[in-house]
């Protein structure tokens, strides 16, 4: 570091190696820094404050906050309070729907009754979508209508609704609204027109058997959990399972076996059955029969086994028609006899003699023939 300025006639002055201090340090007396220069030579740390802190407080500034708080709460309470009847507004979407307007008034069907929902005036936004799900099908919107059947059952499950026979009945109506229409199973001569318009109506029938399917089994799942049935309330099972059964273009007789037998009318689920009968390929007539009977054993009812073949006999009966004759109707012949037999066991084994005449029972009515049929009188002439 040079000490001096060098110049025109000045001698050029010696350079002394930059260090702290050319002087020891103990020579060099320290100067306290003036009190500005000190903080100018504290390093700066930046930190983020809110601004609030910079200024100074405000007197009645927190008591402001809750103020605006407890009105902004008010305003909502009151936008709530605020929300028309839903009787207008059913009544103007429901004119939309009527003029041909039907993906404008669905959206305002959602729109809407989602208001009411965020309201907790559920009562209000179920009549809005039940009346939107019923005038959409009515002018054979299927999508439109079960897409608002479908929030329907949301709506009972977001409200917590316990299940009734008033909401039961509101689902009826919705669900019987659902078109039904029969596909046709044969082609004429016209292959191409008619092959083309099949098509259509299988398409259309796969729409309205998953839409339908769709809302049902909401409200099955709705019933289940507010209900006081654990599978359910067994008279949707039975609606969906009629409806499976007629509009569907490819029935899946195990669905609709399944959903019959967690019902409770055996007679409707024989009745199925013997029409199933009529239409179906051969082989399987029998394997939906014993699919059914050994679906209510699986379930440990007994008696409604008993109920659909008994109920069958008599359908069949009246059609002069009778079971396919097979192997696997034969089994489930044998086996509901000897199910119930076995059930009652230690009951009817309190008397020998009622065991021989159960077998007389069982040939006479179940022709159920003994193995040997000299059994029983062997055995009596024995005992003499």
């Amino acid at each position: 570091m040079c000490l001096c300025r060098a110049g025109p006639g000045r001698p050029t002055c010696t350079t002394i190696p930059h260090t702290k201090s050319h002087r020891p340090e103990a020579t060099r007396p320290r100067r306290p820094l003036h009190p500005r220069v000190a903080d100018a030579a504290t390093p700066i740390t930046h930190h983020r404050c809110p601004l609030s802190s910079l200024l100074p407080p405000v007197p009645g500034l927190a008591r402001r906050g809750a103020m605006s708080r407890s009105l902004s709460m008010r305003g909502s309470m009151r936008a709530r309070r605020d929300l028309p009847p839903p009787e207008k507004t059913i009544e103007r979407l429901e004119s939309m729907v009527d003029g041909g307007n039907f993906y404008e008034a669905q959206q305002m069907y959602k729109s809407t009754s989602a208001r009411y929902i965020a309201a907790q005036k559920y009562s209000e936004a179920l009549d809005i979508l039940q009346s939107g799900a019923l005038v959409q099908l009515k002018h054979g919107q299927v999508t439109c209508g079960g897409e608002l059947a479908v929030l329907f059952v949301d709506t009972l499950i977001t409200g917590e609704l316990p299940y009734s026979e008033q909401i039961f009945d509101r689902i009826r109506k919705m669900y019987e609204a659902f078109p039904r229409v029969t596909v046709p199973h044969f082609l004429g001569d016209d292959y191409d027109d008619e092959g083309h318009q099949l098509s259509e109506a299988i398409s259309a029938a796969k729409v309205r058997a998953e839409s339908c399917s769709s809302f049902m089994k909401a409200a099955i799942r709705w019933s289940a959990e507010f209900g006081t049935s654990r599978n359910g309330s067994s008279e949707l099972h039975v609606m969906l399972a009629e409806y499976i059964y007629s509009e569907s273009p490819e029935t899946d007789m195990t669905k609709v076996s399944s959903h019959f037998v967690r019902g409770n009318d055996p007679k409707k689920f024989a009745s199925m059955l013997v029409n199933f009968m009529g239409k179906c390929y051969p082989g399987e007539d029998d394997t939906a029969i014993a699919r059914g009977v050994l679906m209510y054993l699986s379930q440990g009812n007994l008696r409604d086994a008993n109920l659909l073949m008994d109920e069958m006999n008599e359908q069949l009966k009246s059609a002069n028609s009778e079971f396919p004759k097979t192997d696997l109707i034969q089994f489930i012949k044998y086996l509901l006899p000897t199910t119930l037999r076995q059930k009652y066991k230690t009951s009817t084994d309190r008397d020998a003699v009622f065991q021989e005449l159960l077998d007389e029972i069982a040939a006479k009515f179940y022709n159920i023939q003994r193995q040997n049929p000299l059994e029983g009188l062997f055995s009596e002439m024995f005992k003499i």
